[in-house]
């Protein structure tokens, strides 16, 4: 009865007709922001260098799409990337907040530097993405599955491979490559925070957010690697680089290893950072729920 129902509504107009679209991607309201810093200058060529070669389209179709690289005071020279450089960091969020006033459009993709691309992008599928985002007026779509742990949620009723965000989800602002609406962003964003204390906090800050937050978990459009952990460089991001003939100086970072004494004792100590920050101050977290 319900699958019925839904036939009818498209064939009358009343829900977008998502299922089997043949899209074009229009990117005309959307900003690339690529977060960096100084420190991991190294990474922009693979980055650079994976995105353009499996999204060679950013290059002609889609030319006139910004792409802002965040950083603070190197520079890359391309002719499609925008430098962002911000002397005097304070923070990770800081600077977002200072790159989205550079945004006029309506909608940002907001990348990491160690986001390499590894396969060609499908745009085809990205569209019926854009095409939900837009029509539902929703706050962010997660467009990578990175941990199948957080994909969790209803099943969208039309659009396949789509789940609605639970409300009280673990990571559900997971910081994995995602579209935003900017004005979400700016709600969701506080000032001061790291990348991981955006992904805690702003978890739960999102638990009060009135707007639909979206992921896939199936038919990623993007496919990538995650070349760094804890600031060690993974041998596959080494690899990668190698075989697509990147230049890369991997020696800057220590190798990801199966057991690194100094990444765990990194780790740890983060963690009980954490834990003393919660016991010291436990309304921090309900401080810095959204404001209604």
């Amino acid at each position: 009865m319900k699958k019925l129902f839904i036939t009818l509504m498209l064939a009358v107009g009343f829900i977008p007709n998502f299922a089997g679209a043949d899209e074009t991607l229009d990117l005309s309201d959307v900003t690339i922001i690529v977060s960096s810093c100084d420190k991991y200058s190294a990474l922009w060529e693979p980055f650079f260098g994976s995105l353009f070669k499996y999204w060679p389209t950013l290059n002609t179709t889609h030319k006139n799409t910004e792409i802002l690289l965040v950083a603070n005071s190197a520079q890359y020279q391309h002719p499609r990337v925008t430098m962002v450089n911000i002397r005097l960091e304070t923070s990770w969020t800081d600077n977002i907040l200072h790159a989205l006033e550079r945004v006029d459009s309506k909608y940002v993709l907001l990348a990491l530097d160690d986001y390499w691309l590894n396969t060609p992008v499908n745009e085809a599928r990205l569209a019926e993405l854009m095409k939900l985002i837009r029509s539902s007026d929703a706050a962010m779509l997660q467009v990578s599955y990175n941990d199948l742990r957080y994909q969790n949620g209803e099943k969208h009723s039309v659009v396949p491979g789509v789940m609605y965000r639970n409300k009280y989800a673990h990571y559900k602002l997971s910081l994995q490559l995602a579209i935003w609406d900017k004005q979400a962003l700016l709600d969701l964003l506080r000032p001061g925070e790291n990348p991981w204390e955006f992904e805690l906090a702003g978890t739960l800050r999102s638990h009060g957010y009135p707007r639909t937050i979206f992921t896939v978990d199936t038919n990623e459009p993007i496919s990538y690697i995650n070349a760094t952990y804890q600031g060690h460089i993974r041998e596959e991001a080494i690899s990668h680089a190698n075989d697509h003939k990147f230049y890369f100086d991997h020696k800057k970072f220590p190798l990801l290893g199966k057991f690194n004494p100094r990444l765990t004792a990194k780790i740890w100590r983060a963690r009980l950072k954490k834990f003393t920050q919660f016991i010291q101050h436990p309304g921090y977290f309900v401080a810095t729920q959204i404001q209604e």
